[in-house]
């Protein structure tokens, strides 16, 4: 579907960047509702849907204020992904979305979950994503922020939907940044087999370091210092190397 030889992304360039299209692909397994993340010296716990709901507040604000014709949507994850909001430029009508998150996550486990699914409903709604035009000549780009908070998961691509996933992450109009929030590892959780698949799908193809791939175990802190890195604009931040991942443990 889409041509390798497109001119590849120039994203350390001080370029005119034009808005973006941003959906947020939120996980609603149980562990979203688990309350292990510490406020300092506070010792106030949220859950990891409450810094969640506050971090994409701030970010959506934010973000509106820098250009209001920046959009947002919001997809959910459960065994597969499915379309919950509509695009929407004005903020208000995406947070009062975002609250009947809540009312979603009725705390199941769910043991599997399919990537691809999220790549195949973003295309369906956003099939120009794979056209042959440039960011400038279609007048704003996609990204996509997962937030997946499955300690023991690993999400997977069905051999049906792998050359859709490369097409999209090799699009010089799609962008694809993950945010992990995990448990500690040990017996009950495999955080370093979801990091590997992640950071692994995150630079895929020559697109290395454009897309941003951040984690947190229990560090509110940290968790907000990642949110605030991706306020910047894709094509006018600096690349990230996968050398640069490093995992921990707090």
């Amino acid at each position: 579907r889409f041509r390798d030889k497109r001119v590849p992304r120039m994203s350390h360039f001080p370029i005119q960047a034009p808005p973006e299209k941003i959906i947020f692909c939120i996980d609603l397994d149980e562990e979203i509702n688990s309350n292990d993340f510490g406020k300092g010296k506070m010792k106030r716990m949220y859950t990891r849907l409450e810094l969640i709901t506050k971090s994409l507040r701030n970010f959506v604000y934010t973000k509106s204020n820098m250009n209001p014709n920046h959009q947002y949507a919001i997809v959910v994850g459960t065994y597969d992904a499915f379309w919950y909001e509509p695009f929407t430029s004005r903020p208000e009508e995406l947070f009062q979305k975002l609250n009947t998150i809540s009312d979603l996550s009725q705390g199941q486990e769910y043991e599997r979950f399919d990537i691809g699914s999220m790549f195949q409903s973003i295309f369906e709604s956003c099939p120009e994503i794979l056209s042959n035009q440039t960011p400038q000549e279609l007048g704003y780009i996609y990204r996509c922020c997962l937030i997946y908070s499955r300690s023991k998961v690993i999400p997977f691509v069905p051999s049906d939907k792998q050359e859709l996933v490369q097409d999209m992450l090799g699009s010089p109009l799609f962008y694809f940044d993950s945010l992990y929030l995990h448990k500690k590892q040990g017996k009950d959780s495999n955080p370093q087999g979801v990091y590997n698949f992640l950071t692994t799908l995150s630079s895929s193809g020559y697109k290395v370091g454009n897309d941003y791939f951040f984690e947190s175990s229990q560090a509110n802190k940290r968790f907000y210092s990642h949110f605030a890195k991706l306020l910047s604009h894709p094509m006018q931040r600096t690349f990230e190397k996968s050398d640069d991942y490093v995992p921990y443990s707090y």
